[in-house]
């Protein structure tokens, strides 16, 4: 009997007609489908920026697309005059030393071996550019966050120079409760599950900008819906499995059974 799932692949599934790959997770903003409410709460982030809001909390599931969104949220500051965006991912288990590292190496800085010299070294740099430099901190899977990183943001996030907020902190968390029920003042947004016409859209837009051909049945599109229930994470790495059935297949579209066949072997293969 013969496995679909082992025959290989053709270059770059171009039998299919698919001359690239729009269901990678690793961000390419061409392929970034914001949804109308994303869309308003990325201009809203962005306006507090501007205003040098206090410190933004952005929360949502594990595959909802947070640090999707930290990646664009840091691409559109870097293209605003006077900030400096700085990503950091938590899950490298970053602690205090090799933070203060980042910061002078991000502005070109000579880095020291001594923690305290890099400390001075990038609060002097601030402070000589107050009203010049923003700082922005994004800060992906920030409930991971170790005592001493923390600590260290704290102090910084109470740093002032001439009564002038020289840091500001975006914070993205993993978590399942509303933030707008949390006690602290910062702005908050939350990243929702997509609903169905959201999940087709994504589908079908992200075919359209790699030039594919809309290679999915409305039936395939409501099974994949089914089986995500809307994650953006897990609509990516179902549609990205289909692509590669659809190629060692031979086929050009996928219907609802092809859909099941092939979640059934990721199903299989995460076992």
């Amino acid at each position: 009997m013969m496995n679909y799932f082992e025959t290989p692949l053709t270059s770059a599934h171009e039998k299919s007609g698919i001359f690239e790959k729009p269901f990678e997770i690793i961000p390419d903003y061409r392929y970034l489908y914001l949804p109308t409410n994303r869309i308003i709460a990325l201009d809203k982030i962005m306006e507090l920026m501007e205003s040098r809001a206090k410190n933004i909390v952005i929360t949502g599931e594990s595959g909802s697309g947070k640090t999707t969104l930290a990646r664009r949220i840091e691409f559109k500051l870097n293209l605003c005059h006077n900030h400096y965006p700085l990503f950091i991912d938590v899950n490298n288990n970053l602690h205090s030393v090799e933070f203060w590292k980042m910061l002078v190496k991000h502005f070109n800085l000579r880095i020291s071996e001594k923690p305290e010299k890099n400390q001075k070294t990038i609060l002097d740099f601030l402070e000589q550019n107050s009203g010049i430099v923003n700082l922005d901190l994004i800060i992906d899977n920030t409930e991971l966050t170790n005592y001493d990183l923390e600590t260290t943001l704290i102090e910084l996030d109470d740093f002032r120079y001439n009564g002038i907020r020289l840091f500001h902190e975006i914070l993205f968390m993993t978590i399942q409760e509303d933030p707008t029920k949390s006690n602290n003042s910062y702005p908050k947004f939350r990243l929702e599950r997509f609903d169905f016409s959201e999940t087709r859209k994504m589908i079908e837009y992200r075919l359209f900008i790699s030039g594919s051909p809309q290679l999915f049945s409305e039936k395939a599109i409501e099974r994949i819906f089914e089986f995500t229930q809307g994650n953006p994470r897990e609509v990516v790495n179902l549609c990205r499995e289909s692509l590669d059935y659809l190629s060692r297949n031979g086929y050009t579209f996928i219907d609802e059974i092809d859909i099941e066949k092939i979640k059934l072997f990721m199903n299989f293969s995460s076992t």
